[in-house]
C-alpha cells in the first residue's frame, strides 16, 4: 500500500490542515465538537488491539496541534459551536 500511496503528490501543508481542522471538530452527526472529544469518540468505537486506534493514538498529538494551528491561522478561540465559513478558513492561508 505504500508503494501505491508514493504514486501521489504531497499536498500542501495547509490543506491538510484544513481536513484535519473539519474531521477533527465535526462529529458523526454532524455536530461541532473539541478536537479532544473528537479523538475519544474515535478510541471508543476501535477495541486497543485494533489498527486505527493504535494509529490514532500516536497520531492525536500532531492531529491536536493542526488544529490549534488552523484555529490560529484563523484568529479565533477554541469555542465549540463556531464553525468558520469555508471561505474564512482558506482565506485565512493567505493572510
Amino acid at each position: 500500500m505504500l508503494a501505491d500511496l508514493n504514486g501521489f503528490d504531497p499536498q500542501p501543508h495547509d490543506l491538510l490542515d484544513i481536513v484535519t481542522y473539519a474531521d477533527m471538530t465535526t462529529s458523526p452527526s454532524d455536530d461541532p465538537i473539541s478536537a479532544a472529544e473528537r479523538v475519544s469518540e474515535i478510541l471508543s468505537r476501535y477495541r486497543k488491539d485494533h489498527s486505527v486506534h493504535d494509529a490514532l493514538s500516536q497520531s492525536a498529538p500532531t492531529l491536536l496541534a493542526a488544529v490549534d494551528d488552523r484555529r490560529a491561522a484563523l484568529g479565533r478561540s477554541a469555542h465549540v459551536g463556531q464553525r468558520p465559513a469555508l471561505g474564512t478558513v482558506l482565506d485565512a492561508d493567505r493572510a
